[in-house]
């Protein structure tokens, strides 16, 4: 049901449109028109009333639409047989007659071609790529529409432009899947000319097209829906279109239910209904109303979701909505269906199948013999039950009269002296409430004085980890040719990095602590403390990475007391750690989760971490893998935490993922560090900072980062 009920921008208008009234001012025109003497105005005329009177009138329309056409013969007067033969292109269009409204545009673009009218060629040309589409020859439809998009950029006409992209976007959408990222190509180069034009309208209507792409595809895609919508209600906001805000907050009602998320898909569904109702916008009132009522229907509650599909109803049958009474008629034959009520289920499955041209007969025929043979054989228990509930009733009418009389007078009494009882109540309530003002305003005013006190002391805490950690300079110093990225997502960070110098080695490492913010800062400075207290532990001969990390792991799991119990402590640390021999040109590496990525020859070699933490784990092996590799000179060499590849971002709204971030790595190794550096930071502002959405994705996790070359 959840494809029925999505609306679009331009189903919505054309429904407005297709309802206006008879205007005075194509009453005016008609005046005019009779006085007029055979002129260019006096055929420029007849095309202003054949087009004036479309929805209205369509035998004065073609009326006016076919004299324009004689007249212009008569005259030689090629402008308005081009104008003549598109406008009846169009009405016969709205008719859904495609193959005349066809005809009707061929012959029109012919007299554009001979005017050399490049404008008046771009804009038939998508008229008749819309008559394909709607006829369901979707190659045809881009063919038209991509002539149509060359005369646009000739004439730099952005906005036609614009249009002719979200044009080819819903072709390839109902090509199916598999032309789904054609359609996605083409909204995003929409929103690319909407963002220069500064169109925020257009921007947020092709947010909501994206959005419905990924809610309406098979398994829906519900994050990327969420983003554009959110998106689309942003700017809705902005713009302060209150029809724009209900949409989005019935496309975001939509989502949630398909989350079975129900509570909050009620509450947007319900935000928007009240903003429709403001609006008097009957048409998409109805569809919130059958939305309701499906959902209600999914959630099992038949007499709430009776409820909406009975409002949908009277709206349709109010103001003659076709679209939306099928819909209903569907939603009301299950609804009584499943209340029993088999003859109205019966009417509406029969009122379904009279107005739907493209519903499937056997299956709807099926349905209703079902429900009929539930009918016949209620009927006649009904009919016995009906003889048997009219005795009762008789007999406690009499009772309900008496206990009606006496129930008065006890309750006249109780309501006096549930009066006074109130009244002495509120007195006092008003009284305490007055004192429980001040008592708050009093914790409010400790709780900001505490957080400010919390805030200054995890601000000093920061200024502790910074001073455990290596200064530039001494970064530069052990590794003359690298780089550090740290950018803790707190005020002090889980992950760190630290090197350090012992005769000929020199240790570098990079670690990502259990959580971030405090708890893992504390973490993270216990991995300093214990490293530190490893190294000085054993001689320079017998140090190796994979001994650093298997020591590590004991000192964690002394000082937490982990010993696998089911109530203790998780806590620990995931690392990547190097000791760089400079007598031997070797280097160890270990890694407990984090790997270490080289280059070399413009290769990347990944060296594949342990699966297991620095802490207790279900399958630990004994000892650490230590890896010996012999450097060369260029090989550049990669350590970092798991923040910047769990980053989401995008256009959308995805993961940045480590086959992503090793292949920049590659591509950026052969810079120097310094500009290195710069393309990481500029490339992940990229990645979280999207041009064509508002909004700036949030940092996730702390992200650490350490390149070197020897």
């Amino acid at each position: 049901m959840k494809k029925i009920f999505v609306l679009t921008f331009f189903s919505l208008l054309f429904y407005i449109q297709a309802i206006a009234q008879f205007s005075e001012y194509a009453d005016s025109l008609i005046k005019v028109e009779k006085r007029q003497i055979v002129t260019n105005e006096k055929i420029d005329l007849c095309n202003q009333l054949c087009w004036e009177l479309k929805y209205d009138t369509f035998e004065l329309a073609l009326k006016y639409g076919k004299k324009a056409i004689k007249l212009s013969k008569e005259l030689k007067y090629n402008e308005g047989l081009a104008l003549a033969y598109k406008n009846l292109g169009g009405i016969f269009y709205l008719r859904s007659e495609y193959s005349t409204a066809f005809n009707y545009y061929d012959t029109s673009l012919v007299f554009y071609q001979k005017l050399n009218d490049l404008s008046g060629i771009s804009k038939i040309t998508r008229n008749m790529g819309s008559t394909m589409h709607q006829q369901g020859n979707y190659e045809k439809a881009v063919e038209y529409f991509m002539k149509s998009l060359a005369l646009r950029k000739q004439l730099s006409d952005k906005s036609g432009e614009a249009d002719i992209y979200n044009a080819l976007a819903l072709v390839y959408t109902e090509q199916g899947e598999l032309m789904h990222p054609k359609a996605l190509e083409n909204y995003r180069k929409a929103l690319r000319v909407f963002m220069d034009l500064e169109n925020k309208k257009g921007q947020a209507e092709t947010f909501y097209q994206i959005g419905s792409l990924f809610l309406n595809k098979n398994v829906p895609i519900l994050d990327s829906a969420n983003v554009y919508y959110e998106n689309f209600l942003l700017l809705a906001n902005e713009l302060s279109e209150k029809s724009l805000i209900a949409q989005a907050y019935e496309g975001l009602g939509l989502i949630k239910k398909e989350e079975n998320n129900f509570k909050e898909s009620e509450s947007y569904f319900l935000k928007s209904e009240s903003i429709l109702l403001e609006l008097d916008a009957n048409y998409s009132l109805a569809s919130v109303y059958n939305n309701l009522s499906n959902l209600f229907i999914e959630k099992e509650n038949y007499k709430k979701a009776l409820f909406y599909a009975e409002k949908a109803n009277q709206l349709a049958e109010e103001y003659e909505i076709p679209a939306i009474a099928i819909q209903t008629d569907l939603l009301l034959m299950k609804i009584y269906e499943k209340l029993n009520n088999f003859k109205l289920a019966l009417e509406h499955a029969k009122k379904y199948i009279n107005q739907s041209d493209s519903f499937s007969n056997s299956e709807m025929k099926e349905a209703i013999a079902r429900m009929e043979i539930k009918y016949e054989v209620r009927e006649q228990k009904q009919i016995q039950e009906r003889l048997k509930i009219k005795h009762l009733a008789e007999m406690k009418q009499q009772k309900i009269i008496i206990l009606f009389v006496v129930s008065a007078l006890i309750l006249m009494v109780l309501i006096a002296v549930i009066t006074l009882k109130n009244y002495n109540e509120k007195r006092k309530a008003n009284l305490l409430l007055e004192q429980k003002n001040k008592e708050i305003e009093a914790k409010k005013n400790e709780i900001e004085t505490q957080q400010k006190h919390i805030t200054d002391s995890i601000v000093y805490a920061k200024k502790i980890q910074t001073a455990l950690l290596p200064p530039d300079e001494m970064m530069k110093t052990l590794l003359p040719e690298s780089f550090v990225v740290f950018l803790p997502r707190d005020i002090v960070s889980g992950d760190f990095f630290w090197a350090t110098q012992k005769d000929h080695l020199t240790i570098v490492t990079v670690a990502d602590c259990t959580g971030h913010g405090v708890p893992g800062a504390f973490m993270s400075m216990l991995g300093v403390a214990f490293l530190t207290e490893i190294i000085n532990k054993f001689k320079t001969e017998h140090l190796t990475a994979g001994l650093i990390l298997t020591e590590l792991r004991k000192f964690v799991k002394s000082s937490l007391r982990q010993t696998g119990k089911d109530d203790e402590a998780k806590d620990g640390m995931d690392i990547a750690l190097c000791i760089i021999d400079s007598e031997k040109k070797i280097i160890h590496f270990a890694g407990a989760n984090n790997s270490l990525v080289q280059i070399r020859s413009n290769e990347l070699i990944n060296y594949q971490a342990d699966r297991m933490p620095i802490g207790i784990h279900l399958k630990e092996k004994p000892e650490f893998t230590n890896y010996v590799i012999q450097y060369q000179p260029n090989d550049v060499y990669y350590l970092f935490s798991d923040g910047i590849t769990d980053q989401f971002g995008g256009f959308e709204g995805k993961k940045y993922m480590s086959k992503r971030f090793k292949n920049e790595l590659l591509t950026i190794s052969q810079s120097n560090f310094e500009e290195q550096k710069e393309i990481l930071l500029k490339n992940l502002d990229n990645w979280t900072n999207v041009p064509e959405l508002p909004q700036k994705f949030e940092q996730v996790d702390d992200i650490c980062v350490i390149g070197f070359k020897i």
